[in-house]
């Protein structure tokens, strides 16, 4: 059958390219769970500051990687980039498990964070190369929700390793899941030519920045900031805050479950959902679900009903939106430039990432209180919604070029999947 080759074996590529995410997702949050081992970890002296510090490391690497990852892609091919940018991982989480200072957790944590920004758009291009266009936006949200999945998963393994095996085990187990990761991949993913068969002479980043793709690409980077700031402040604090609210230790500890079981059902039901209005829509749908439920802590986070079912819809909504937002620039960017373009966006939103759980402790140290943080919160995500609606509509034109968030004009300039 003409053209078959070009989408077989989608779901497997798709599948393997969300499990590097899923062991990056592992590595990310598993420093959050094991932050109170290393509060006591004898010798080491960690005070809260200095662990915001290792923390905030992880997201300036993931900038740095991700915006330089991006343009490897356009010259390399996903795969060269996704099996190096694993065994970084797999090394660097490895080295955070034999980490002798917090000097040196640091380090690692930095190196982790460059290979998780350079893993990222690697894994989204290799399934915008194999995925169908009916079923884009579905594959490259799985992709990306695998964050999610790799993040609830450290929690859930930390129960029963963390008590009897201690810190420096759940980042070996982190090291095997990346290996696994980078087994499966040499095994699935196909070997592509650079995106559109762009020599890597011919890519250049003012390629990305033309009247055809300035318009988008301004309006998603400040879009993904925002949103970015929103989720990741909320994800660092809002155990925290139910807390200092009044709630137990394991009803705050709950709310954080809800947020990001909520995130995944809201990402693969708004990807379902794009596939059919197009990415821009779904991103300024779920937005403004997060807002709902933004002002829903607002107004009620002291009660418990409406506290559970605003936490849910901001999780739904704010924990989809960046996914969104990345799905307009990776199907609306044409292939030459598209790694890159995606890089850039994913990269320089963590500039958000980096300064979301900084401004919540910032605000809440100022002994205003939560509700102060989530009024802010509820600002920044307007300011998101502001900047998405500025995306040209599929097929209007922009800044005097016709640009196609929703559908796959550059189809043709997609390397068959080998």
């Amino acid at each position: 059958m003409p053209g078959s080759t070009k989408l077989h074996g989608w779901h497997l590529i798709t599948t393997v390219a969300a499990l590097t995410i899923f062991a990056e997702g592992y590595d990310i949050v598993v420093f959050g769970v094991v932050l109170p081992g290393l509060l006591v970890e004898p010798g080491w002296n960690l005070s809260t500051s200095a662990a915001g510090l290792i923390g905030s490391a992880t997201y300036l690497g993931m900038l740095i990687g991700s915006v330089a990852s991006g343009r490897f892609v356009d010259r390399f091919g996903a795969r060269r980039i996704l099996l190096t940018m694993t065994v970084f991982l797999a090394l660097a989480v490895a080295a955070c498990a034999v980490a002798r200072s917090p000097i040196e957790l640091g380090v690692f944590r930095f190196v982790l964070g460059l290979a998780v920004g350079g893993n990222i758009p690697a894994a989204i291009m290799a399934a915008r190369v194999s995925a169908p266009s009916a079923r884009m936006n579905l594959a490259l949200t799985w992709i990306s929700s695998g964050i999610l999945i790799g993040g609830a998963g450290a929690s859930l393994i930390a129960i029963p390793v963390l008590p009897t095996l201690g810190w420096r085990a759940l980042f070996w187990i982190g090291a095997g899941i990346s290996l696994v990761a980078l087994a499966a991949t040499a095994l699935v993913i196909p070997k592509h030519p650079a995106a559109g068969g762009v020599r890597p002479a011919k890519v250049r980043f003012a390629q990305v920045m033309t009247a055809r793709h300035r318009r988008l690409l301004i309006a998603c980077i400040l879009a993904t900031t925002a949103n970015m700031l929103v989720w990741n402040g909320m994800s660092t604090w809002l155990t925290t805050s139910m807390k200092e609210l009044g709630y137990t230790l394991t009803s705050s500890l709950q709310f954080s479950l809800v947020l990001t079981v909520s995130a995944l059902i809201g990402s693969l039901a708004f990807g379902l959902f794009a596939d059919r209005a197009g990415a821009r829509t779904a991103g300024l749908l779920s937005t403004g679900l997060g807002l709902i439920g933004l002002l829903g802590c607002v107004v009620g986070a002291s009660t418990p009903g409406i506290a559970w079912i605003a936490v849910a819809l901001l999780g739904a909504g704010a924990g989809s939106t960046t996914t969104m937002i990345g799905n307009v620039v990776a199907i609306g960017v044409p292939a030459p430039v598209r790694g890159t373009a995606f890089g850039l966006n994913n990269g320089l939103g963590r500039v958000g990432a980096i300064f979301g759980p900084l401004t919540g402790g910032w605000i809440i140290g100022a002994t205003v209180g939560p509700a102060w943080f989530f009024a802010f919160c509820v600002l920044v995500l307007v300011l998101c919604a502001a900047a998405l609606a500025l995306v040209p509509r599929p097929g209007a034109p922009a800044d005097g070029a016709s640009v196609t968030p929703h559908g796959d004009a550059d189809r043709q300039d997609i390397p068959a999947a080998q």
